[in-house]
């Protein structure tokens, strides 16, 4: 065991010595906020930048030179914020409650409505028409997106106390939610429950399959169950062994990831036998960030490989045919996510050391590093892949040349 962490050890020092000779990349432009940054947005377009920080404060930045146009000023500090789909509207929600839409071209608040203290996320029905709001301490509220107005409250679900999340079905007839043990298929327009779904643990997530036949809902009580979404049975549970954080189908739907509390990931395949398990370095926690932001994954397009990143400083690439660790990028403290580009041929990481890292996917080389005062927080690439946008706890939010030459 000795020689083992011998050897990783060894194995983390070569990456983080390497990672001295790659370049350090300033950033385009800094978008200055007054406390933490939650969240970036590209505009459809890509021509704005939308962000949002702990100083009560949504901004609008001109993407190409940087400059503040826009100050949506708030009472309380900022959940999340989006785009409509022609860039002209900004919907944010906040920790006091409160839902907003403003107009992205002048900056000018259009209306503001109470959700109930906390308003957890806002979503946009596809044709942009309605919004659907939730608070863990108000009824769901579908609002008229144009005025503001509701259209449908729905009562609070008995059972999800500290209700987690909602998602539109595909005709946005529908809504499925999760909270406390708690999976519940609401119809909108009756405003009644049609299937009741239940864990013996908190629910942490939960979503429909492509063709909403089957619900698949993971919990704390380690378990990951696929739901007949008609009948309401149980098809399939699968025993993660610790308190599940997430989990995913792969593309095709053949085989599903769940991965928790313990730095593991677990595969499975539709008749519920556990084909691999992945495993990082235990590791002391960061102090700050959210726990089930420390350990994630995400499937490659083909479903061939996955991608993880842990609070062990490290991010790996995997081969699902053989279980082989392929890629190992490493970081000098906890790595809080992971993107590959639309080709998969590069990778961003970052991290609470402050950098944002950017890796050939293929070689495992580290091509850049970008750099800000703090932790990280997120990242996100633009359209072409050619700049990414990081948002960090030191108040800014940056934007980085990925194409970024040496002089």
């Amino acid at each position: 065991m000795r020689d083992l962490r011998f050897l990783m050890g060894l194995s983390l020092l070569f990456l983080l010595t390497a990672a001295q000779r790659a370049p350090l990349a300033p950033p385009l432009f800094i978008l200055q906020h007054d406390d933490i940054v939650r969240g970036a947005l590209w505009s459809p377009d890509e021509t704005h930048i939308l962000t949002w920080s702990d100083d009560e404060s949504a901004r609008i930045w001109d993407a190409t030179t940087g400059e503040q146009l826009f100050l949506l000023q708030h009472e309380s500090e900022i959940r999340g914020a989006s785009w409509d789909s022609a860039g002209e509207r900004v919907l944010t929600w906040t920790v006091g409650g409160q839902v907003r839409m403003w107009d992205a071209r002048n900056g000018e608040e259009l209306y503001i409505r109470i959700q109930g203290r906390d308003t957890r996320q806002a979503l946009w029905s596809a044709d942009e028409r309605r919004i659907l709001a939730w608070s863990p301490y108000a009824p769901i509220q579908l609002r008229d997106s144009l005025t503001g107005e509701i259209l449908a409250t729905l009562p609070y679900p008995e059972g999800t106390l500290g209700m987690r999340g909602l998602q539109w079905s595909a005709d946005e007839h529908r809504i499925l939610l999760w909270g406390g043990g708690v999976i519940q298929v609401w119809d909108i327009e009756a405003r009644a429950v049609m299937m009741n779904l239940r864990h013996n643990g908190v629910v942490v997530g939960a979503q429909w399959s492509k063709d909403e036949t089957r619900i698949l809902s993971w919990a704390q009580d380690g378990t990951a169950i696929i739901w007949d979404a008609i009948s309401g049975l149980p098809l399939l549970t699968l025993n993660h062994q610790s308190s599940i954080w997430g989990a995913a189908w792969n593309a095709n739907e053949s085989h599903i990831m769940t991965w928790g509390a313990l730095p593991v990931v677990r595969i499975w395949d539709n008749r519920g036998h556990l084909s691999l398990r992945l495993s990082h370095e235990a590791a002391a926690r960061p102090p700050y960030s959210n726990a089930e932001d420390n350990f994630g994954a995400v499937w490659s397009q083909d479903g061939r490989r996955i991608l993880t990143w842990s609070y062990d400083r490290t991010a790996r690439i995997w081969d699902i045919d053989t279980g082989e660790e392929v890629l190992k990028f490493g970081h000098t403290a906890s790595v809080g996510g992971a993107q590959w580009n639309a080709d998969e041929t590069l990778l961003i990481t970052w991290s609470a050391d402050g950098q944002l890292r950017l890796w050939d996917a293929i070689s495992g080389q580290l091509l850049l590093r970008m750099m800000h005062d703090e932790e990280i927080l997120g990242a996100r690439w633009n359209g072409d892949n050619s700049r990414v946008i990081t948002w960090s706890r030191d108040n800014t939010a940056r934007v980085w040349d990925v194409y970024y030459i040496q002089p």
